[in-house]
């Protein structure tokens, strides 16, 4: 069974600044390891924050290279755009939240793995957990 991963697990497991959720989220990835896919939009969220961050681009392009190398990387079209509008209308979701629950719906990733967004609720056949608690 696959999983999506979502952002803040990503940029968790390299910020330092709460080792207890450092630790969890680098838990979460390892334990998914064989599961975990990632969108593109994880992928440009997550270097939105790091630079913010202020990290070195090298060391960001060379996470990029190794993510996308061990990870399954699945694309935002726009059908999932399309999905991501209804979702926000029908299920209240964030447009981001609804994104991202839209690329795990087309691509028929059963579990998304998110601190954010409606964790516990499962939205058509879609579950959010959070791994981090």
């Amino acid at each position: 069974m696959s999983v999506l991963i979502d952002t803040k697990i990503l940029v968790y497991a390299w910020d330092s600044g709460d080792k207890v959720k450092q630790t969890r989220a680098i838990h979460v990835l390892h334990e998914y390891r064989n599961q975990a896919c990632l969108s593109t939009q994880n992928l440009s969220e997550f270097s939105s924050v790091m630079i913010r961050k202020g990290c070195d681009l090298q060391w960001l392009q060379r996470v990029i290279s190794i993510y996308s190398q061990l990870l399954t990387i699945v694309p935002v079209h726009t059908q999932e755009v399309e999905h991501a509008v209804r979702a926000v209308q029908e299920h209240r979701m964030s447009f981001w939240d609804a994104q991202i629950w839209a690329v795990a719906l087309t691509n028929r990733i059963p579990v998304i793995l998110s601190e954010d967004g409606p964790t516990g609720q499962v939205i058509e056949g879609v579950t959010f957990e959070n791994p981090l608690q």
